[in-house]
């Protein structure tokens, strides 16, 4: 009789985590992202300081290669920036291996990045327009340099990058400096 107890106990031990992850999954991957648009910008510009518009599709696909697609995005500029944005992008694809997260690595074998305006700028004073981390007291809050040791670089199978234009504007000397990738 203890045996038959034991053996339920622990079926029971691996089965519910097992299907609450599945449930989890399930209920993950049938989210309809373009419902939570509001929530997602918000977030991000709370994050950044920076307004995000998402005026495209938002699409999230779970599965053992996961795949996020978001379309039509723009984070907008710092207040003294010449123009409302400093990044948009037309189109934005990526899949990811899940399964090789669990040990460290990183498998992307598709990544697709379309239609890609950047601007990078400084004011009169030297600072930059991607400078997102709040201020305190004039001192600027840095992260703490990681140690030293091995660096995994992600894998990446298909991977395409076009129509990708960078601009540069220095304030301080006004030198201007235009890139563009085909």
């Amino acid at each position: 009789m203890k045996k038959k107890w034991i053996v339920l106990l622990l079926s029971a031990a691996i089965l519910i985590p097992a299907l609450l992850l599945v449930i989890s999954l399930i209920i993950l991957s049938n989210i309809d992202l373009n419902k939570h648009r509001d929530t997602i910008a918000e977030h991000v510009s709370e994050a950044t300081g920076r307004q995000l518009s998402l005026n495209g599709e938002l699409e999230l696909n779970l599965a053992s290669i996961t795949s996020i697609v978001i379309t039509d995005v723009a984070l907008a500029n710092a207040t003294w920036a010449s123009e409302p944005d400093m990044l948009t992008i037309q189109r934005f694809e990526i899949k990811i291996e899940l399964y090789p997260l669990l040990f460290g690595d990183l498998y992307i074998p598709h990544f697709l990045l379309e239609g890609v305006k950047a601007l990078v700028e400084t004011d009169v004073n030297g600072t930059s327009n991607w400078l997102l981390i709040e201020q305190v007291q004039d001192q600027a809050i840095e992260d703490e340099p990681a140690p030293p040791g091995e660096i995994k670089l992600p894998w990446i199978g298909n991977l395409k990058i076009s129509d990708v234009v960078l601009n540069y504007h220095d304030g301080q000397t006004e030198k201007k400096i235009s890139a563009k990738l085909d």
